[in-house]
């Protein structure tokens, strides 16, 4: 049980992240994320570029 709790902390970490991240290149850029399609894509590919790190290192601190 206590690993589904980690993992949604996790999760809700790096999605918090990826918003702040996401907010940071519209004021950069905001042409960038001007459409649905490009914003999605931005969040699929920075979500899983921090979130793949962040569960390999939870597993490892969790062994």
């Amino acid at each position: 049980m206590l690993r589904y709790i980690e993992l949604f902390f996790m999760f809700a970490f790096v999605t918090l992240i990826t918003m702040w991240l996401q907010a940071l290149l519209a004021k950069w850029k905001p042409t960038i994320l001007s459409s649905f399609w490009l914003r999605t894509l931005t969040f699929v590919i920075i979500g899983y570029a921090l979130m793949a790190p962040t569960l390999y290192i939870g597993n490892l601190l969790l062994k």
